[in-house]
């Protein structure tokens, strides 16, 4: 079992570094945030994916499959929204109104929530703007053909109705 602790502890951005063209290295760092959040469970033995989706409370709304982060969306300059890009495929980026950290795994479409340090880059505080899910789409990404009857607008975004306790129950959607 710690292998596979010891390989879900590494960081992406030295592998994507591996490769010699730039090109490649941006290209993999921006499709990082196309990804399944999970955590890690360490009751899974492999030759199982040793990951739940079980997420915090607060971060309910990024499980169900993938999801597109959409960080390239980001009210930021460009250099900010590479250092996020960095900081998200190496030590991970700090949720902000949470005690969490969302970190790119280097097991493949894999990002693990985790307790953040403190020390982390800062996501801003409208990240959730940018995110689509099965159960959210945020504001800055939903286009005017996407049909939001299924949806509750929450502040930053729209939850899925049959998501609606998870609004009611979590700090997350408060403004």
């Amino acid at each position: 079992m710690r292998v596979t602790t010891d390989f879900l502890a590494r960081e992406y951005l030295p592998v994507i570094g591996q490769f010699p063209e730039k090109s490649v290295q941006a290209s993999l760092l921006r499709e990082s945030t196309v990804t399944r959040v999970c955590v890690k469970d360490p009751s899974r033995l492999p030759p199982n994916a040793p990951v739940s989706e079980k997420l915090p409370e607060d971060l309910q709304f990024l499980g169900e499959g993938l999801c597109n982060l959409g960080y390239d969306k980001l009210t930021l300059p460009p250099d900010e929204i590479e250092k996020i890009y960095l900081a998200f495929c190496s030590e991970g980026v700090r949720v902000p109104g949470t005690t969490f950290k969302l970190r790119h795994s280097v097991m493949s479409l894999f990002t693990f929530v985790e307790t953040a340090s403190g020390h982390e880059r800062m996501l801003p505080a409208d990240w959730r703007q940018t995110v689509r899910s099965s159960a959210w789409i945020g504001k800055k990404v939903a286009a005017p053909d996407i049909d939001l009857s299924l949806y509750e607008d929450v502040g930053d975004g729209y939850l899925r109705k049959d998501q609606m306790t998870l609004a009611a129950n979590s700090s997350v959607f408060s403004n």
